[in-house]
Parts: structure tokens; C-alpha cells; sequence
């Protein structure tokens, strides 16, 4: 109950006004790192697709229809796969408490249409990490909205 009430927190904190911030030096240390995890695990999915997204997630992770380290990977494996897919994103919040981090930023997506024409979506994205017992953060839940 207590982790459900900390992460309701952290995400309530991406809409008071900082979530627009730019990656800031004036981070905890705990933030810049969460941070930092976040832009690792970008790079790792640009070169190894679902892979990384297995590599990253804690076993426990939910995404948008996949939940576990091993279906998540392939369902992203899937969707990298298809013709003219790309996904970008950059955190530009971050926030940790306890062992809970919360990073949050634009994404962008490309995709192509059912007329093999590039189909752009931007929006905005959050990801829960959890720190693991080793010090490393493996994210718990990923998802977004789409801007409209």
C-alpha cells in the first residue's frame, strides 16, 4: 500500500509544472542516476529492440499489453520489427523517493500506415523504475499519452 501511495505521489509531481524542465544538474544524485538508466535503456532499445526492453524490465514490469520480462521482449521485438518503426524518447523529469524513481519526457514514434506511408505520433511518456537490491534501476511499469 505504502509503494502504491509513493509512486501516486511521484506522478502527481510530473504535472505540477516541472515536468517541462530540461535534464537539470541540480538533481539528487538518485535522479540524475534513475535519469541516466532511462537514457541507457533508450540507447540499448535503439540497437537491441526488445532485448533491452527484457533486459531493463524488473521481473515483475508491465507494459502497455505485455506484463514479464520475457513476453514484453518479444512483444516489442514485434513491433520493432515492423516496416519503417522507430521510437525515440528523453527524460526531462525525474524523481526518486526511496527506492521508487519516476522519469518522465517526450517520446516520438514512427510508424508506417496501412498505405505504407510514415505515420508520426509524439506524446509523452512515464516510466516506474525500482532500485534492485544490486544498486541497479529495472523499470516496473512504461506507458504514455499521445498528444493530441
Amino acid at each position: 500500500m505504502r509503494a502504491w501511495f509513493v509512486l501516486l505521489i511521484l506522478v502527481c509531481g510530473l504535472f505540477h509544472g516541472s515536468a517541462a524542465r530540461a535534464a537539470d544538474p541540480s538533481w539528487t544524485a538518485d535522479e540524475q542516476a534513475v535519469a541516466a538508466a532511462d537514457e541507457a535503456f533508450f540507447a540499448a532499445a535503439e540497437a537491441r529492440h526488445g532485448q533491452a526492453w527484457a533486459e531493463f524490465a524488473d521481473e515483475t514490469a508491465t507494459v502497455q499489453g505485455g506484463h514479464g520480462k520475457a513476453e514484453i521482449g518479444q512483444k516489442l521485438d514485434k513491433l520493432y520489427a515492423r516496416p519503417g518503426f522507430s521510437l525515440t524518447w528523453h527524460p526531462n523529469y525525474a524523481k526518486v523517493v526511496g527506492d521508487i524513481g519516476v522519469t518522465s519526457g517526450p517520446y516520438e514514434m514512427h510508424r508506417q500506415n496501412a498505405d505504407g506511408h510514415d505515420q508520426r505520433s509524439t506524446g509523452r511518456y512515464v516510466t516506474v523504475w525500482q532500485r534492485q537490491s544490486d544498486g541497479q534501476w529495472r523499470f516496473v511499469w512504461d506507458g504514455g499519452t499521445e498528444d493530441r
